[in-house]
């Protein structure tokens, strides 16, 4: 069900990407084809009007375009895209699993 509400929210959040910008997109997920040059442009930009200097601006520049091709390669980008919710993902299941698993021995049923 979470998938379900999760991937319309995407859906629906789609066509407004670019209005709701970078700073509020991790909390609504959106993801496109072009993310990778929309962000790079986006991190670029934020640098130039924080005020940084030329080295430490060429060297986010060169940092951006090494990231761009690697996140050219589908393995690369699926391992990013799976490794983001993963350990939220995972301290979920734990606590989960510990209490149920009490709950279960407080009730008097035992599994093993």
């Amino acid at each position: 069900m979470a998938g379900a509400i999760l991937s319309a929210m995407m859906l629906i959040t789609l066509p407004f990407q670019d209005q709701i910008g970078f700073d509020k997109g991790a909390i609504i997920g959106t993801r496109s084809p072009d993310f990778v040059d929309k962000y790079a442009s986006y991190a670029l930009e934020k640098a130039k009007k924080s005020g940084v200097t030329d080295v430490p601006f060429a060297a986010q520049a060169e940092e951006m375009a090494k990231f761009k091709e690697m996140y050219k390669n589908p393995l690369v980008n699926i391992a990013l895209t799976l490794i983001e919710p993963l350990p939220v993902g995972l301290v979920f299941t734990v606590f989960t699993a510990v209490v149920l698993s009490r709950k279960r021995r407080i009730e008097g049923y035992s599994v093993a």
